[in-house]
């Protein structure tokens, strides 16, 4: 597909359908979008030279973003996205979701056991960053757009468990209608006594969990971190 226009994604980007190969994944974890990081130095920089490039973008395929791509460079882009942990240029924000969400459950992304992908709710990478997009409807239209892909995926990939990874993952993940959550526990968001919600449940083999905090966030609580990973621990996804 050719890039959308005037979405505020990353330009000379190509979409991140998976972060790791979701075909011989036990799990996945769920998050927002691809970080303009994996693409850039920065906003309005330029893409990131070949010796740093984590992903296949439109220079490695030589190319303008004003055409779709054919099934050879399709192809050429997917194997990127499955080969991601292979390298060690992965963002660092992965580190995260495996201190405090993988290694509790007994999943990884790296290594030769591998067992777990990232899938997004938007495959594009945009500048600005998704919280810093001002407009609401460039927001909508960019989880519309790709809502029915992300279902093809969660229904046709056999995971054991995908993580939702945030407030907005949840929500959004409530509206494909996939699976019906519930609140089974809560994780402290502030020392004012405030909590965030942790989701459960399960459709077509897959048990999805989810929690409102954002695991992989500088800003989230530490207690409510520890205390998820601390839950997630005592879940039955222990393989």
């Amino acid at each position: 597909m050719p890039m959308p226009k005037d979405l505020s994604i990353v330009a000379g980007s190509t979409p991140v359908v998976s972060f790791g190969n979701p075909a011989t994944s036990k799990v996945a974890t769920l998050g927002i979008n691809p970080s303009s990081s994996e693409f850039s130095y920065g906003k309005d920089q330029p893409l990131l030279s070949n010796k740093e490039k984590r992903l296949v973008d439109l220079e490695v395929l030589r190319i303008s973003d004003s055409r779709p791509l054919t099934l050879e460079e399709s192809e050429k882009v997917i194997d990127g996205c499955n080969s991601y942990f292979d390298s060690e240029l992965h963002y660092e924000w992965f580190l995260k979701l495996e201190e405090i969400v993988l290694k509790p459950a007994g999943f990884t992304y790296y290594g030769r056991d591998a067992s777990a992908c990232h899938l997004d709710l938007v495959q594009w990478a945009t500048d600005p960053v998704w919280s810093r997009i001002k407009s609401p409807a460039v927001r909508k239209k960019l989880l519309t757009d790709d809502k029915e892909f992300l279902r093809f995926q969660l229904s046709n990939y056999k995971f054991d468990y995908v993580y939702l990874n945030g407030g907005t993952v949840v929500e959004q993940f409530m509206a494909l209608d996939i699976a019906e959550l519930s609140v089974v526990h809560h994780v402290t968001r502030n020392s004012m006594g405030g909590t965030h919600k942790v989701f459960k449940g399960a459709a077509n083999g897959t048990t999805y969990l989810g929690w409102g905090i954002n695991a992989a966030s500088n800003d989230a609580n530490k207690l409510g971190l520890v205390e998820l990973s601390q839950w997630i621990k005592t879940q039955e996804s222990i393989k």
